[in-house]
């Protein structure tokens, strides 16, 4: 009986700071999922994205559609379309997760993308950039 006491206190202890790990250091699932098995590749935003209104009904609901060049970590290019429910920052540097398979329309789509500094693009990938 003690030992079943003492394996159940342990039990809730550890779930207890697994609950705490989670909630402390913000662990998002859904982020996580959206990045795992994606190829990460590096954008660098170079105009306005193209506004589009998503409810006729709605005039405040716009998204803005992006077609740019992406690059790996080895400078390797694709084309990748995505949008955002803001207008990005001109000169705002992305790491973007894509999918592997292009569209119908041959681009590449992404699950989801970051703001990153100039200085954590990879060298070959940004030796791209700069060319274009």
């Amino acid at each position: 009986m003690k030992k079943l006491l003492i394996t159940l206190i342990a039990f809730l202890v550890l779930l207890g700071l697994l609950m705490t790990a989670f909630v402390s250091f913000d662990w998002d699932l859904a982020e996580m999922k959206q990045k795992l098995g994606k190829d990460k590749m590096y954008v660098h935003i170079t105009e306005n994205g193209k506004e589009y209104q998503v409810d006729k009904d709605d005039p405040t609901w716009k998204r803005y559609e992006y077609n740019v060049i992406a690059y790996d970590k080895d400078g390797n290019k694709t084309s990748i379309k995505f949008d955002a429910n803001k207008n990005l920052k001109i000169n705002a540097f992305l790491r973007v997760y894509v999918f592997d398979k292009p569209n119908s329309e041959g681009y590449k789509g992404i699950s989801t993308y970051e703001e990153v500094q100039q200085n954590e693009i990879p060298k070959k990938a940004l030796k791209q950039m700069d060319k274009n």
